[in-house]
């Protein structure tokens, strides 16, 4: 159960250091007025990328609320190959 102890995580030292850049770019949307200055951005962060993989664990909610027929998984692997790409 390493997910679920204090262990480090895999590459933890550079997956911080990814997850900080993008706050530190939400940080910069949010002094430029985009998003509300009361907001501490890592805690959304963090419920954003927790709810990410519910698309694929409930496929019958994300049917329900979206009306999508499920997802394509060529599909999904090609937009995943053009944003590593990008």
């Amino acid at each position: 159960m390493k997910g679920l102890s204090d262990a480090p995580a895999v590459q933890e030292m550079e997956r911080t250091a990814h997850y900080r850049r993008i706050v530190a770019r939400l940080n910069v949307a949010q002094e430029k007025g985009w998003i509300a200055t009361e907001i501490d951005l890592a805690k959304p962060l963090v419920l954003l990328i927790a709810q990410a993989p519910w698309w694929f664990t409930v496929p019958q909610l994300a049917r329900m609320v979206t009306g999508a027929d499920g997802w394509d998984s060529t599909e999904c692997r090609s937009k995943t190959l053009r944003r590593q790409r990008s």
